[in-house]
C-alpha cells in the first residue's frame, strides 16, 4: 500500500489503464452477447463529476468475466496477484505507485462491517446508466446508488481504521479522506446533484439508517472538503442539513 498523496501522473496511468480495461470488457461482452460488468468507486464518481481522478479501479462483474480479466491482465499488461480481505485483486507497478484493480459480483452479499446490514452490487442491474469515461462508455450504478456504496465505504473504512485493521493505517486515512470527497462530489447541486433521486435514498436510509451519520459528518471532514474543492464548509453544512431533511 502506498500513501494516498502521491504523484499526480498516476491519475492520467490509471486512467489509461482504465480505457484499455473498458475497451477488452466491451469486445469480450460485445462477442458472447451479454452485459454484466459495471464500473464503481472513484472513476465511477468521475464519470458524474470529473473534479477529481481516482488511482485503484473498482469492478463488478460475473466470476467467469472476473477470471478471463485477471488472466488477461497478468499474462499479458503486467499485473500481479494482490492480496486483500477477499482475495480478488491484481495491482501493477508503476512509476508513480501501485494501481490496484478490485473485484466483486453481483451475488456478494457485501455486508457492512460489524453490523448484519447489507447493501448487495445485484441493485446495480436494475439501476445503471451507460456513461462515457474518456472515450469508451462504462456502465455505471444510478447516481443515488453510487451514493450509497460510497457511504458504504465510508462506513466500512471507518470500521477499518477504529479497530487496527489496516497494515497501513496513514493509507486507510486517506482513502478516507477521497472517500468523502466523493460523496461531495455526487451531492454537489452544481455538478449534477440535483438528480438524486430523493425517495428511493429515503427509501434505502430508512433501513440503513446508521448511514445518516455519515453524511451528517461530513461538514467535519475538512480534509475531504479541501480535497474535492468545489464548495465550502458554510456551503457543505446547509447542503447536508438540506439533504437530511428531505430523506
Amino acid at each position: 500500500m502506498q500513501p494516498y498523496d502521491v504523484d499526480p501522473r498516476i491519475f492520467d496511468i490509471s486512467l489509461d489503464e482504465l480505457d484499455m480495461i473498458l475497451r477488452w470488457i466491451k469486445e469480450r461482452e460485445g462477442r458472447k452477447g451479454i452485459q454484466n460488468t459495471f464500473l464503481v468507486g472513484g472513476w465511477a464518481v468521475y464519470a458524474y463529476n470529473d473534479t477529481l481522478k481516482s488511482i485503484d479501479i473498482d469492478l463488478i462483474t460475473n466470476s467467469e468475466t472476473r477470471s478471463s480479466l485477471k488472466h488477461f491482465l497478468t499474462s499479458e499488461r503486467e499485473y500481479e496477484p494482490y492480496t486483500d480481505e477477499s482475495g480478488t485483486s491484481v495491482f501493477k507497478r508503476t512509476d508513480y505507485g501501485e494501481i490496484i484493480i478490485d473485484f466483486g459480483t453481483t451475488s456478494d452479499p457485501c455486508n457492512f462491517l460489524g453490523r448484519p446490514e447489507e447493501l448487495s452490487f445485484d441493485e446495480i442491474v436494475g439501476r445503471y446508466k451507460e456513461i462515457p469515461v474518456r472515450s469508451v462508455s462504462a456502465r455505471i450504478p444510478e447516481r443515488t446508488l453510487l451514493l450509497l456504496y460510497k457511504l458504504k465505504a465510508t462506513h466500512d473504512r471507518r470500521y477499518r481504521i477504529e479497530n487496527g485493521l489496516y497494515r497501513d493505517m496513514d493509507w486507510g486515512r486517506g482513502k478516507l479522506v477521497k472517500d468523502y470527497a466523493d460523496v461531495l462530489a455526487l451531492i454537489d447541486p452544481g455538478h449534477g446533484g440535483r438528480d438524486i433521486d430523493l425517495y428511493y435514498l429515503g427509501e434505502k436510509l430508512a433501513g440503513l439508517s446508521f448511514l445518516r451519520e455519515h453524511l451528517a459528518g461530513i461538514p467535519e471532514q475538512a480534509t475531504s472538503i479541501e480535497r474535492y474543492g468545489k464548495l465550502g464548509r458554510n456551503e457543505v453544512n446547509m447542503l447536508i442539513r438540506n439533504l437530511l431533511s428531505q430523506v
